[in-house]
């Protein structure tokens, strides 16, 4: 459940990227697809040497990871909705980070949890977090949030102007 938390909802942020770029202001949404994607690989790289590491010598276990990258995710995701200047970045990065974290550390923490006798289907059944995360928080939720700040804007208009063919929520300052 909680892997499926963390990974359904850093899916969801990375399926709505651009839209989230665009009612910010940047011109170039490639950017962001670039900069989680660096933040994801060093998420991976560095959440499982760090768990290993302080398993290894602190005793301190995965779970720990776990709960301290969906707390991060939860700043991040602040700053996504805070909209504040320059933060769009610092969130993108933050969220690719512990998007990666969550990765690298799941599966030991699986293993350790639950054992190896029955690892593969519990391998299994725990990736299925990403697809119903995707499903279910991108298709459904986002989705219908969306679109009822699409309907909103349409009927209140834009900076008191009525746009009936518009598709497209613009953000909070348009």
């Amino acid at each position: 459940m909680v892997y499926f938390l963390g990974v359904g909802s850093g899916v969801t942020v990375l399926n709505n990227l651009a839209q989230i770029g665009i009612a910010q202001g940047t011109s170039d949404t490639a950017i962001l697809l670039s900069i989680f994607s660096f933040g994801n690989f060093l998420g991976r790289l560095g959440g499982g040497v760090v768990s290993e590491h302080f398993v290894r010598s602190k005793t301190i276990p995965r779970t720990v990871w776990m709960t301290v990258s969906q707390l991060v995710m939860a700043i991040a995701y602040l700053l996504f909705a805070s909209a504040l200047n320059g933060t769009l970045f610092a969130a993108t990065a933050l969220l690719g980070v512990c998007y990666g974290v969550q990765f690298s550390v799941m599966v030991p923490t699986a293993s350790e949890l639950f054992g190896l006798k029955h690892f593969g289907v519990i391998y299994n059944f725990m990736l299925l977090g990403n697809p119903l995360g995707a499903v279910i928080f991108s298709g459904g939720l986002a989705g219908y949030l969306y679109d009822k700040e699409v309907e909103k804007q349409q009927q209140q208009g834009v900076d008191g102007m009525i746009f009936a063919s518009s598709v497209s929520c613009l953000g909070p300052k348009s």
